[in-house]
């Protein structure tokens, strides 16, 4: 992984020091969350995608709490627009992707996350591993509306979506702040 993929620990200050919004103020656009230790992230599901409470790992069949060893294991990668307006922002393998994945079933230009205007949509490039949201297949250059919370399965790399409350509260809960 690589980009401006930053530990989730490194936001634990931020969160000390800001209320919500002013976090949100500063910290604008969503992100994705990736596990680095395993690769399995098992969301459970919620009608409109998935919550922080329900949020388990699959590590080594335990349930991640947050505290002890996985704690610092998380890696966010905030979902900027090129040019920080509205657009697109590239996952893929290549190092010309804003996000980029080094695993082998993540092709070079996976999958793009643009946002329009208040939401943000994923479209599957044309993958060889596949784009799932939520445990469903996307079809090839169809986007899909991600929800804060979502499950997203790029390949076999799972990743969760979330909105910059959301993701407050994550590191919350999960750092004891």
């Amino acid at each position: 992984m690589k980009g401006s993929a930053r530990a989730a620990s490194e936001y634990v200050p931020i969160v000390r020091k800001l209320p919500l919004d002013e976090f949100c103020r500063q910290n604008p656009h969503p992100v994705l969350i990736f596990f680095s230790t395993s690769k399995k992230l098992k969301p459970n599901k919620q009608s409109q995608g998935l919550t922080i409470d329900h949020l388990s790992l699959s590590d080594s069949g335990g349930t991640g709490t947050g505290t002890g060893r996985t704690r610092g294991a998380y890696l966010v990668f905030p979902i900027v627009p090129c040019g920080g307006g509205e657009g697109g922002t590239t996952v893929g393998c290549r190092s010309s992707c804003d996000v980029q994945i080094d695993d082998a079933s993540i092709s070079k230009h996976h999958a793009t996350i643009e946002t329009r205007r208040t939401s943000h949509w994923i479209t599957d490039n044309k993958s060889s591993g596949g784009t799932e949201v939520n445990g469903e297949a996307l079809d090839p250059d169809e986007p899909r509306q991600l929800v804060s919370g979502a499950g997203v399965r790029l390949g076999d790399v799972d990743l969760i979506f979330l909105e910059a409350p959301e993701f407050y509260t994550f590191i919350k809960r999960f750092f004891g702040e």
